[in-house]
């Protein structure tokens, strides 16, 4: 089995939700991931640096907390719909969201690696996650 662990080091943060939706995956699902992030990191970077690498740190540490945001309300979503018709389409939209919050966070860290960690959340977004999380109707959570 795959572990979260083996594609994102060090931890700082991001896993506490990530480990939320990489738990409902399958296997076959995780290793697809795997594959995509192996193909996409196969020599480092997946792009040149145009810019002083302090502002890639910032986006792509911002992209990946809204994606981890975005993500809570496709995981409360996947509950509701168990049975459903939608349930395969929105499950495969959170294995791509995974896949994208996992990226957002390896660029992060090696970006950052080896003499700093990458920065802390923003604490408001992260509050939001937490309302997001906690809030009992979906339709509320969700718009």
């Amino acid at each position: 089995m795959i572990e979260l662990q083996e594609l994102i080091k060090p931890i700082w943060g991001t896993e506490k939700w990530l480990h939320n939706a990489w738990d409902i995956l399958e296997n076959h699902e995780k290793l697809i991931i795997k594959q995509r992030l192996d193909e996409m990191f196969y020599n480092g970077l997946p792009f040149q640096l145009e810019h002083n690498k302090i502002l890639y740190i910032h986006l792509f540490s911002l992209l990946l907390q809204l994606e981890i945001f975005g993500l809570q309300g496709l995981l409360k979503s996947l509950e509701k719909l168990a049975g459903n018709v939608l349930q395969d389409k929105l499950r495969q939209q959170i294995i791509d969201e995974i896949f994208h919050a996992i990226v957002f966070a390896k660029i992060t860290y090696q970006l950052s690696s080896p003499y700093a960690l990458p920065p802390t959340y923003n604490k408001n977004i992260e509050k939001f996650t937490y309302l997001l999380v906690n809030e009992p109707d979906l339709k509320t959570s969700l718009y």
